[in-house]
């Protein structure tokens, strides 16, 4: 009986041990949850977004950072972090670089939790000089290059001089340098490549091209390159790379749709809440689009208000937008792609609230207005939508 106390103590300490345990378990992890922007968003430069993020059991303060093409690009809350309250206001300040390879990474101040976007969302301007911006225009993702041939690389770009670098990459890893030592000018536009024979046959090449200072940086989807024998048909007919199959023309042409409306909740620079129409418009396939450089890049996008009162449909602003200006990385040139384009312009928002009737059109000809079809398609049916959206309150 002398033993007993101990004993008890003995059965209270595990008895402590076993809830606190057990309290532990049941409790959530620790999480961060990256929601605004997470992927797919379009963000211009000078306006103000709403960075938002769910989390469990992070205590102190939050760091956020900009990533681009999934390198670090900038913090955006400085080195003692934001609270961690699940919002963060960010003006996007004008000296960011344009692109579409953007995600937002939150995390702990220690990086012990942490989550990204889950998609690229795209930072863009509107009518500003000196823009700077750089992106190939060839290999644009998906074509087959043949070992022993001169292949032609070409690129855009915006506001930048000096020379470029252009690279071969292989699954993240650099092959060879395709430019001379030092590069070549970035106003040349153009190199021609006469590719190796003894690389091995892959399907996972990229062309890399960055500006010698390092700024500025853009790189292929993956491309094919093989032997001359994989290109033979079992006839023993050579047959040259990329001819097209005319035996079938609807495979050979795009189908570009406009797939939906929906709106972009934005707060202008000076405070105000407000929504601008945006259109979501995809390459349906089988075929690409033509080198935009072909008269393609012409095609118009034309947004209307529905005047409830007659029915006429307004233009928001201009005439329209040609496919150049609205989708610098030709990403709707292959099968897949898909774009998102909001109303560019001021003084055209919609306040929250408010319900508009809204038509957008793509690449339609209409004789009245001179305007020119530029881009066959298998289907031209359905380059028109009308929907009704709304603006939403907003906090």
């Amino acid at each position: 009986m002398k033993g007993m106390p101990c004993c008890k103590s003995v059965l209270l300490m595990v008895l402590v041990v076993f809830l606190t345990i057990s309290t532990t378990l049941a409790a959530p992890g620790r999480y961060i949850a990256v929601v605004s922007p997470n992927g797919g968003e379009q963000w211009r430069r000078g306006y103000q977004y709403t960075i938002r993020w769910n989390s469990s059991l992070v205590n102190g303060n939050v760091k956020i950072i900009l990533k681009k093409d999934g390198r670090f690009y900038r913090n955006l809350t400085g080195p003692s972090g934001v609270p961690n309250t699940g919002t963060f206001l960010w003006t996007i300040q004008d000296d960011i670089e344009p692109g579409a390879d953007y995600r937002i990474k939150v995390s702990t101040l220690d990086n012990s939790v942490s989550d990204k976007s889950n998609g690229d969302f795209q930072i863009y301007y509107l009518i500003e000089p000196a823009v700077s911006n750089l992106y190939l225009l060839s290999p644009a993702g998906g074509e087959t290059v043949t070992m022993g041939s001169d292949y032609r690389i070409r690129w855009g770009h915006q506001g930048i001089t000096g020379k470029v670098v252009i690279v071969l990459k292989r699954g993240g890893t650099r092959v060879l340098t395709i430019t001379p030592p030092g590069g070549v000018p970035v106003s040349q536009g153009s190199l021609s490549w006469h590719v190796p024979t003894d690389l091995p046959s892959a399907t996972d090449y990229r062309i890399v091209i960055r500006t010698t200072d390092g700024l500025h940086r853009y790189s292929s989807p993956d491309i094919r390159i093989v032997t001359l024998a994989e290109m033979l048909p079992s006839s023993d007919k050579i047959k040259k790379v990329n001819e097209p199959d005319f035996s079938n023309l609807a495979s050979l042409l795009p189908d570009i749709a406009v797939i939906n409306i929906t709106i972009s909740q934005e707060t202008t620079i000076d405070g105000r809440q407000v929504c601008y129409p945006m259109a979501v418009i995809k390459n349906l396939g089988p075929g690409m689009i033509p080198d935009y450089d072909s008269g393609a890049g012409n095609a118009l996008i034309r947004f209307y208000r529905v005047n409830p009162q007659n029915g006429i449909w307004e233009p928001y602003a201009g005439i329209g937008y040609t496919l150049n200006y609205v989708d610098p990385l030709m990403k709707l040139r292959h099968p897949g792609g898909e774009i998102r384009v909001r109303v560019p312009g001021t003084g055209i928002e919609m306040p929250p609230g408010t319900t508009e009737v809204v038509v957008v059109e793509f690449d339609v000809f209409k004789q009245d207005l001179r305007f020119h079809n530029y881009i066959k398609e298998a289907n031209e049916q359905n380059n028109t939508l009308r929907k009704a959206i709304t603006c939403p309150a907003m906090n």
